[in-house]
């Protein structure tokens, strides 16, 4: 960046390791691949190559004028923001570098054979940004591109899964937030696959 005074953004690559096995998550090699390029000019359509691919926000290094002219946020009280947050700077970005380069190491403790606890707070706290994503996809027309490569992806493999390890007890107010959810993405429903729907009219996930 120093160098070259017209990069908004540089991103490199991370790291993922637990107690079973090390994954290099490479941003880099997704965007080279795509544009056959490390320099990144248009943001929207690099979004749309690389299926939406999102890195780390740990792994990057923005210009502060980018954030602050934009007034790029967190989501207060959500989880899963970095990645909302991740595609704002990129959209907001006219050129970005990226490097084969790993700059961040994440290291999460899989407890083997013993389920974690999730509770209906952790959707919750993931409808909040899940209200944010419907907008910005809205705002920026990539709601239909999400919705065909992403949404039953994302609902099969991140919610359903961290459902099962709701308590019983816990699952009716789980449930309900993930419907609330889905009911974000009403006006797409002809995106839903038969996963969401069984979800939705029976309670039942497929094993």
């Amino acid at each position: 960046m120093k160098s070259d005074k017209d990069l908004d953004m540089v991103v490199g690559d991370i790291v993922r390791e637990d107690n079973i096995k090390r994954n290099v998550i490479s941003y880099s090699s997704k965007v080279k691949n795509a544009l056959k390029s490390d320099i990144i000019i248009d943001t929207k359509e690099t979004l749309i190559k690389t299926k939406l691919t999102v890195q780390s926000i740990q792994g990057l290094i923005v210009k502060k004028d980018i954030i602050q002219n934009n007034n790029i946020i967190m989501v207060e009280g959500a989880a899963g923001q970095d990645t909302l947050y991740f595609q704002e700077l990129l959209l907001h970005c006219n050129r970005v570098k990226v490097v084969n380069n790993i700059i961040h190491s994440y290291y999460a403790y899989v407890e083997g054979s013993i389920t974690n606890t999730v509770t209906h707070k952790f959707f919750e706290k993931f409808h909040k940004v899940e209200k944010e994503r419907v907008k910005f996809l809205i705002k920026t027309s990539l709601i239909e591109h999400y919705m065909k490569i992403k949404f039953n992806f994302y609902l099969r493999n991140w919610y359903f899964k961290k459902y099962k390890q709701v308590p019983e007890h816990d699952k009716e107010k789980a449930r309900i937030h993930i419907l609330e959810i889905i009911n974000l993405y009403d006006n797409y429903q002809t995106y839903f696959d038969q996963h969401i729907w069984n979800f939705i009219e029976n309670d039942y996930i497929e094993e």
